[in-house]
């Protein structure tokens, strides 16, 4: 019987980051993980999205958490020697004109086009 320092359920982002950590710290890892079409990780691709919600707020500790993510992303790129990382802009369709005034006013107060491009 084979035995692993850690058990990790599910190969989605988080499952696979975790995973990935812990080998590059020396543990033994086993990862299970039922393939689904509609899992969160296929559905949206890996998106990172600094301004969420019906607010358009901007997410806590946005510029740190997407400055560490691209490092992140970045290094394993260079382990693989494959780029799957792609700081591309988000295109947001406005589903009315309030919505549309309603972002464009927040927008004057959140220099979000601004973030993590350093």
């Amino acid at each position: 019987m084979t035995s692993y320092d850690y058990l990790i359920l599910g190969h989605g982002l988080a499952g696979a980051t975790l995973a990935y950590e812990l080998r590059q710290r020396g543990h033994s890892v086993l990862v299970l993980d039922e393939p689904r079409a509609d899992s969160a990780s296929n559905v949206a691709a890996g998106l990172m999205n600094p301004v969420t919600g019906q607010r358009f707020v901007l997410t806590w500790l946005a510029d740190e958490l997407l400055t560490a993510a691209a490092a992140f992303y970045r290094k394993i790129e260079a382990d693989f020697g494959q780029q799957f990382f792609f700081e591309t802009p988000i295109l947001k369709l406005f589903s009315s004109v309030k919505e549309q005034n309603y972002i464009l006013a927040r927008s004057a107060d959140q220099p979000w086009g601004l973030l993590w491009r350093k």
